[in-house]
């Protein structure tokens, strides 16, 4: 699941439908290549476990979202093979001034809808005005992450008509400006939610005709929508790059149950699962055994990572070295095998895929495992056998399965620890109060591909309050000095080191304990070539 996080909405890990230049694999660990040259035609046949909810990009989530995103629709920008925001509906690199809070796009001329009209920059602004709208019903889930332009809090909230920091130039010029240095705004225009649509058929049609008949720019267009069962979406004649794409057809296979996915990929029914994280470990784990399936199973980097909260309000947490004992007691290979071996042990909170994830912390945490230690660690804190309580998750599998084993490993350097395990909403609930728990596992999923994801919703010190989205409530003004002054300059070694020295500081503060990446494993077809798998779309 990838958890947009203001909005606490999970969605899920998709296949990218777009079957596009086979050039963009070639760095990609994960990208799986035909042999000879690229072949035309033929049909791309996917399945997932539900159905579409919405095919409009402004509400989709889940497997709407991860659908649309490079099969109907495009953005300025759309992600790389590397996991970074490149061109794509901008015809060059935008000008950007030295504080990062003006960007100036120029449009590709000749660009047109799937039905043949023009795309221009009116479309670009009408599109982002429309996420942000408060009189689309309900409002877009991601109003939060695109309030960031100069007047976009004014307008969500109904006080204006219009954004001031979204500037029409002219057909094929726009300007944003933003409400401060904004180096990640390509990692937000390229999410599926910011695609462009057609402000001259959108702004006559009714919510629900846009949600079920989507017209886009991109690769392919929606043919057919049969609810519950199947979705058709075919090649668009009129796609701006030549020769692409090289399918004719995506046919969209709905309500299938996982384990009928993976036979009907045997029996050649299916090509693919549409969302990794459904394959089951059983049919992961005999495919991977038998020589006749093994090659259908692709590996791609970790898109989620779990770690345990130390609730640094609580009574007893409020002591480092308790906090460092816990951090010492936690055994990550013992967790691992404990979630049947679908994970990899995690000593940092960014991901891999991070341009800022921190090699010094690649193959180590801060805190080592040292029982021993830690135990001796529990003696200095001033702990007197006081009743730990465990927030957990119910209907999470592998905060379900680690929770036992995180317990056991507390008892043993002298640690009681009571497990209580709650539903969805009453887990945020306790877990955003600064009293009520004292300890509960988290897991992050991207939202983009940087550090400032997890820590500006994650770490700051403004979500460290009562009702804050930190389960740590933990503040640290000069890791949150760190990160800020990152903000203010561009992407690059200079800015990745300082998100890096944040996260350290909030690492060696005990409070947010790493634990694990869970495997993103996808199961396809070998005659599937030259894609490759992206960390948050699939």
């Amino acid at each position: 699941m990838r958890y947009h996080t203001p909005r606490h909405v999970a969605v899920a890990l998709g296949l990218i439908l777009a079957m596009l230049a086979p050039s963009l694999a070639a760095d990609a660990a994960t990208a799986r290549h035909a042999a000879g040259a690229p072949v035309y035609g033929g049909t791309l046949r996917v399945g997932f476990s539900e159905d579409f909810v919405t095919l409009d990009p402004a509400e989709a989530s889940g497997i709407d979202d991860t659908t649309l995103y490079g099969t109907v629709f495009s953005g300025l920008y759309k992600f790389s093979a590397k996991n970074q925001p490149q061109i794509d509906l901008a015809a060059a690199q935008p000008v950007v001034s030295k504080d990062t809070k003006t960007w100036t796009f120029t449009l590709r001329k000749g660009v047109t809808f799937s039905n043949g009209t023009p795309l221009t920059a009116s479309d670009v602004k009408y599109s982002l005005l429309r996420v942000l709208s408060p009189h689309l019903k309900p409002a877009s889930p991601f109003q939060a992450t695109d309030d960031v332009f100069v007047g976009s809090h004014d307008y969500l909230t109904g006080k204006a008509t219009d954004i001031s920091g979204i500037k029409v130039l002219d057909p094929y010029t726009i300007r944003f400006q933003t409400t401060g240095p904004m180096a990640i705004l390509p990692y937000i225009l390229a999410q599926t939610f910011n695609s462009v649509v057609s402000q001259a058929l959108v702004s006559k049609q009714t919510q629900q005709q846009t949600a079920e008949a989507p017209v886009g720019s991109g690769p392919f267009m929606l043919q057919s929508w049969q609810k519950g069962v199947q979705a058709v979406f075919v090649k668009n004649p009129h796609y701006y790059r030549a020769g692409q794409p090289y399918l004719d057809k995506v046919v969209v296979s709905l309500n299938v149950t996982p384990s009928v996915i993976a036979l009907k990929i045997q029996h050649g029914d299916l090509d693919a699962f549409g969302a990794a994280f459904e394959a089951a470990s059983a049919d992961i784990q005999q495919m991977s055994s038998d020589p006749k399936y093994s090659s259908y199973i692709v590996h791609a980097e970790p898109s989620i990572a779990i770690w345990l909260e130390l609730n640094a309000h609580s009574s007893v947490m409020k002591s480092l070295a308790l906090r460092q004992a816990i951090a010492m007691a936690i055994d990550r290979t013992r967790l691992v095998q404990l979630d049947g071996g679908n994970a990899v042990p995690m000593y940092q909170t960014f991901l891999p895929s991070y341009t800022n994830f921190d090699p010094a912390f690649a193959n180590k945490p801060v805190y080592p495992y040292n029982p021993v230690k830690a135990a001796a660690l529990l003696k200095q804190s001033g702990y007197h056998g006081q009743t730990l309580l465990y927030l957990d998750r119910s209907g999470i599998p592998y905060f379900n399965a680690i929770a036992p084993g995180i317990q056991q490993s507390l008892k043993q350097i002298g640690l009681n620890v009571q497990i209580k395990t709650v539903g969805r909403l009453p887990y945020h609930v306790i877990r955003e109060q600064v009293a009520g728990h004292d300890l509960n596992p988290m897991d992050w999923g991207i939202d983009y591909f940087d550090g400032w994801d997890t820590y500006s919703f994650a770490m700051t010190c403004t979500g460290s309050g009562e009702g804050g989205f930190s389960g740590s409530h933990y503040c640290d003004p000069a890791a949150d000095a760190l990160a800020t002054k990152a903000q203010t300059l561009p992407l690059g070694p200079a800015r990745d080191a300082l998100l890096r020295q944040a996260q350290r500081r909030i690492l060696e503060s005990a409070t947010k304990i790493p634990l694990m990446y869970p495997k993103n494993t996808e199961i396809a077809s070998p005659k599937i070539g030259g894609f490759f798998y992206e960390s948050m779309y699939g």
